[in-house]
């Protein structure tokens, strides 16, 4: 601005300049004369105090200190702030604020000047203000203060003070130093030199004792300080522990030897000390000694694991100090890391071992084992072998030890024996024709297995020698669990089993344990054996011949409790007046009932007996499917034999016994009497077909001998015709061949004891011309030359002419085979033909009497009781009576031949013959309406009766003559085909799902796929996927055909096994694709081996239910009972306890589906373990 550039500003400027600077350096100076006077004061002040004091060098150093800040103080607050503003370093006053200052000190300036200086200042920001004013005013202020005196503002005064005091401060300090000589001088010397020592020499030394010196902890230890020269009275020992940083001080007293002592004791830590006397205010000290505490060594910490035996797969333990007990496996590996108070040297493991003396005095085996050290640390593993106990002991680098060491405890388990149970078979077996023995095989162990195998030995054969020694098969162990049942399918034809070969066998199964070794388990020995046609037919014939003699026995004791319930009636009938029955007549009543109910258990008892002979035959092939259904039916019909009715009429004779009413009683022997006699009819209804059954069950017998003897003489052939045989096998073949004979010959007594059966059915018209051709064929005598004379070849080596004379015997025996099976034909053709005409008379008859009684009906519908014409009718009911009855007895005749006549027909015609007899009752009487009651009702089960009869004809013409399925009775099971036979199919794919699984296996193996190196060629691998796929495919065709003969049930059953075929079928297709893309790999052999299971529980349960009594429905009752505590799983006895009871329950003979339920309960036990 140009207001700052004209003179009268500068002059102005210049002029405030000047008496800033003056004001800024007057400061400094009154400053610096107040720091003198003040440090020349301090100097005489403190240079007295040492003078009369004599302080120690610590006070010296303070007084110097003090002195020297008496200057420094003063001139750092008074002097350096204005030398500061005067330099310019800090910020110093304003112009402005200066001129106001000064315009206070005259009246016609005052804040004019600084008013002119701010606006000239801040005329740069200002608009609109006239330069040229502030100007004009400026210049006028500056006429006023121009020859004013600027400096009047400063304080002339305060400098001329702080002079004089330093003036003063000096005089004062020149005189006392010069009055006090050389004393104040020497004192103030004292303090400029304050680390030098002014004080005279004691009269006394101190030694301290011990200097250096290493002392275990808890120990004791003197300090003495001697002192040479006249002693002090008392001195101070100054210690400080090792962890602390301040001396702790102790007063020690002198003693009578001129030593000061001190006594630690129980010392826990090292420390340093030294003594300290007082002289003249100097501290007279002696050198610094240490005492080093070190501790025995000590563990301080124990920290490790037990690590099982790998097989166990049981987790590791872990342990510390305050649980180092262990509990263990035998063969389990402890490993420790021990921590300790100090570096180590070494450190090892004392192990005492248990010893088997009774001695309590006796020495224990010790063994020591090392460990690792790493500072502090140390580290090492133990092996359990036996029980004992173990401690620790550590050695530090002064080989000291650690004292009274710990013991702790060490018992070691032995591994459990495994157990193995065969709960499928029990017992000894008798084998089928399939020779397959489906087995389940539970084993249990503790922590794993490591094999289960079957053993087996030819114990006895017509043709081999036994075998001394047992052979085995590997039996996988398919499933995970310690406790688990194994499904296996041994296929006896494998090892050539022939009739009457008896097996000897049993299942062993190894634990995993790799320490010890495998622990074995046997089973028990079980015999399996094949039993010839002969000796199942003898077997099955005494059965039967035991049915039937019970039967006529049965037949008897019906007879003997109709008479005693005859007898009883009549004894109530004696004596009208009686109203209540006596102790003799209860007592009559009571035996009545249990004989009946012996007579029914009997009964029951027969039919079980028939179904374990039906089942062995039809499980043996030798009955043909019709014969196989008349068993079904018969045992359909002694099943209803035991009504239900017969049973109500039981419980009311037991209620009126019970309320001993006369009259009850009277009227249910009535009804008895009637239901015993239908007892007694079916009974022996049950007697004459089942005789007619054992002549067609004999005929099947021997068509199935015939069948066989070809079979086995074609079998014969073909191993004849055979290259380079031994000695001993055609020797072999020899035997075979005069078996063979000898059972020919033997069919010369089934035949006769045939012709025995069929002359005793006189009253039926037998195929005796082909029986008679039958026996001609087998009893010519060239076919026994022929095998008699191809075993005498055979045993001289002659294979071609033995070859030629079996093919002659093979082509008699298939001769008398289509003769055999030629009069069964006829045997059924003639009796299907008799049943169909009895039964067409038997409707044409029951037709026209329905008519008559119809006829009769309506006639009686049209007269009153007055009728002349009643008697007739009468005569007329009578007649159609009688032909009722002829009716019934020519069905009962018939009946006793076939199945065509149901209970149900009985019971109709039964019931139709009762109403009548009421009807003639009333024609006495000439009661119209309960005689056309009668009739109606008559000629409403007739025709019932009539309806069925129709039917069944219906059926009979369809299956030629026989009854597939009478009035419901005797039907096969839904969802098991026709005949046991479907069950068998089951067996047989089963062992055949277990022939892949073997063949799989064996593939692995061969082809290296389970991680070992393949031993088989790439030609024979690819035979062998042929083969496996040709199997394979033949098993689900199998399975089609099975699923075809399903397709005729609907029920809830066969839909269930529908299902299950279809399931099995779309794994195997899973399976055959995945072997064919993947080659065989464990997860497809895993695969099959799930489908064989699967086919073998499918067959059990099959099993179980063919020929099973049907279940009886019951009402539930309501039991109010405490239920257990809950299962304790924590205690390992307990859990032991319960696995034993649960173990013990599973090899009971329980159905299949309460063995899943046991092996489900028992996998849930494991879980929550």
């Amino acid at each position: 601005m140009i207001m700052e550039n004209t003179s009268y500003y500068k002059k102005t400027e210049q002029k405030l300049s000047a008496t800033k600077r003056r004001m800024y350096l007057l400061e400094a100076l009154s400053g610096i004369f107040i720091s003198i006077g003040t440090f020349a004061l301090a100097n005489t002040l403190f240079s007295a105090l040492e003078h009369f004091g004599n302080f120690s060098s610590v006070v010296r150093l303070i007084f110097y200190g003090l002195i020297w800040l008496s200057l420094i103080v003063p001139f750092g607050i008074l002097s350096v702030p204005a030398l500061l503003k005067l330099l310019g370093v800090s910020k110093s006053i304003q112009f402005d604020e200066l001129a106001l200052r000064i315009g206070w000190f005259y009246p016609d300036v005052q804040d004019r000047l600084s008013n002119s200086l701010q606006l000239v200042a801040r005329s740069k920001s200002l608009q609109g203000i006239s330069s040229s004013l502030i100007e004009a005013s400026f210049q006028e202020v500056y006429k006023v203060s121009e020859n004013k005196d600027f400096n009047v503002i400063i304080d002339k005064k305060k400098a001329r003070n702080s002079f004089f005091f330093m003036i003063g401060a000096l005089i004062l300090t020149f005189f006392i130093f010069f009055i006090s000589s050389n004393s104040l001088f020497s004192a103030m010397n004292r303090i400029q030199n304050w680390e030098q020592s002014y004080t005279p020499p004691p009269p006394y030394t101190l030694k301290i004792q011990p200097k250096y010196q290493k002392i275990l902890k808890n120990s004791n230890v003197r300090i003495t300080v001697k002192a040479d020269g006249v002693p002090p009275e008392s001195i101070k020992l100054f210690v400080r522990e090792a962890a602390s940083t301040e001396f702790d001080s102790y007063t020690l007293q002198l003693d009578t030897s001129n030593t000061f002592n001190y006594y630690f004791t129980n010392i826990k830590s090292s420390f340093e000390f030294y003594a300290e006397s007082d002289w003249i205010g100097e501290a007279i000290r002696t050198d610094t000694g240490k005492i080093i505490v070190y501790d025995k060594p000590e563990i301080r910490s124990i920290n490790g694991e037990v690590h099982f035996p790998s097989y166990t797969h049981l987790n590791a333990r872990q342990i510390n100090e305050q649980n180092a007990d262990i509990t263990a496996l035998r063969g389990s590996q402890v490993n420790f890391n021990i921590s300790a108070n100090k570096k180590l040297s070494s450190a090892k493991i004392y192990f005492l071992s248990q010893t088997n003396s009774k001695d309590s005095s006796a020495k224990q085996d010790t063994s020591i084992i090392p460990l690792s050290v790493n500072q502090n640390i140390a580290s090492g593993s133990m092996r359990l072998a036996k029980s004992g106990s173990y401690f620790f002991k550590v050695y530090d680098t002064n080989n000291e030890e650690n004292d009274q060491p710990v013991q702790y405890g060490v018992i070691v388990l032995q591994d459990e024996y495994p157990s193995v149970r065969l709960n499928q078979p029990m017992y000894d077996i008798k084998l089928n024709d399939d020779a397959i023995i489906p087995m389940q095989i539970g084993i249990s162990d503790d922590y794993g297995f490591s094999y289960l195998k079957l053993y087996y030995r030819l114990a006895y054969s017509k043709f081999s020698e036994p075998d001394k020694d047992f052979h085995s098969i590997n039996i996988p162990i398919i499933y995970n669990g310690l406790n688990v049942e194994i499904p296996f399918v041994w296929n006896l034809k494998q090892l050539d089993i022939v009739p009457n070969d008896r097996f000897e066998f049993f299942v062993e199964v190894a634990d995993n344990d790799v320490v010890s070794g495998p622990k074995t388990a046997r089973s028990q020995v079980l015999t399996a054996i094949l039993p010839s046609l002969e000796d199942i037919l003898a077997e099955n014939e005494n059965q039967q011949e035991n049915i039937q003699k019970e039967i006529n026995n049965l037949a008897k004791d019906v007879k003997e409790i109709q008479k005693d319930a005859e007898n009883l009636q009549r004894d109530l009938q004696k004596n009208p007046d009686q109203k209540q029955l006596n102790w003799e007549q209860q007592k009559k009543t009571q035996d009545l009932l249990k004989k009946q109910e012996n007579i029914t258990q009997k009964m029951e008892d027969l039919q079980k007996q028939l179904n374990q002979s039906t089942e062995q035959l039809n499980q043996n092939k030798l009955l043909s499917p019709e014969t196989l259904q008349k068993f079904m039916e018969l045992q359909k019909l002694m099943k209803e034999i035991n009504s239900p009715e017969l049973k109500k009429l039981q419980n009311s004779i037991q209620e009126a016994m019970k309320n001993l009413s006369k009259e009850d009683l009277d009227k249910a022997l009535k009804n008895f009497k009637f239901s015993e006699e239908q007892f007694r009819l079916s009974i022996e209804r049950t007697m004459k077909i089942l005789q007619r059954l054992q002549l067609e069950q004999k005929i099947d017998a021997l068509n199935r001998k015939a069948e066989k003897l070809q079979d086995s003489q074609e079998e014969l052939k073909n191993q004849a015709n055979s290259k380079n045989l031994s000695k001993e096998q055609q020797n072999e073949i020899a035997k075979k061949q005069d078996q063979l004979k000898k059972d020919v010959e033997s069919l010369n007594k089934d035949l006769q004891e045939a012709e025995q059966l069929m002359n005793k059915m006189k009253d039926e018209d037998m195929p005796m011309a082909e029986l008679q051709e039958a026996q001609e064929a087998l009893q010519s005598q060239d076919t026994q030359d022929q095998m008699e004379q191809a075993s005498s070849e055979m045993q001289k080596g002659n294979q071609s002419k033995a070859s030629n004379s079996m093919q002659k015997a093979s082509k008699n025996l298939a001769n008398f085979k289509q003769k055999m099976q030629k009069l069964r034909d006829e045997m059924a053709k003639r009796s299907s033909e008799e049943s169909i005409r009895q039964m067409q008379k038997a409707v044409s008859d029951m037709m026209k009497i329905s008519k008559d009684q119809e006829q009769l009906l309506n006639k009686l519908s049209k007269i009153d009781y007055n009728s002349a014409m009643l008697p007739s009718l009468g005569q007329e009911q009578m007649a159609n009576f009688e032909n009722l009855m002829r009716v019934a007895q020519r069905l009962s005749e018939l009946g006793e031949k076939s199945f065509g006549v149901t209970p149900q027909m009985a019971d109709d015609i039964s019931s139709a013959l009762q109403n009548m007899t009421e009807a003639m009752d009333n024609f006495t009487d000439r009661k119209i309406p309960n005689i056309t009651k009668s009739q109606q009702k008559a000629l409403g089960d007739m025709n019932s009766a009539l309806a069925q009869m129709e039917q069944m004809l219906s059926q009979m013409k369809q299956s030629n003559g026989s009854c597939p399925n009478p009035g419901g009775s005797g039907q096969p099971q839904e969802g098991m085909g026709t005949s046991s036979g479907f069950s068998q199919r089951l067996q047989q794919l089963a062992a055949q799902q277990q022939a892949i699984n073997q063949m799989m296996k064996q593939m692995m193996e061969g082809s290296g796929s389970n991680g070992q190196s393949g031993n088989l060629s790439q030609e024979q691998q690819a035979t062998q996927y042929q083969r496996l796929q040709r199997d394979q495919s033949q098993a689900q065709k199998t399975i089609q055909q099975l699923l075809d003969e399903q397709k005729q049930f609907t029920t809830p059953e066969g839909q269930r096994m529908k299902n299950e075929l279809q399931d099995l079928q779309k794994q195997i297709k899973e399976n055959i694709d995945d072997v064919q893309q993947n080659g065989v790999r464990p997860d497809a052999l895993k695969k099959q081996e799930k489908i064989m299971v699967r086919l073998l529980d499918l067959y059990n349960s099959m099993n179980e239910k063919d020929f099973e009594n049907k279940r009886e429905s019951r009402s539930g009752e309501f039991f109010n009972m405490q239920s257990p505590n809950e299962l304790d799983f924590t205690n390992q006895e307990t859990r032991k306890a319960i696995m034993d009871d649960i173990l013990k329950q599973s090899e009971k003979d329980y159905t299949i589906d309460y063995r899943n339920l046991i092996k489900l309960y028992f996998e849930q036990l494991n879980k929550k373990e």
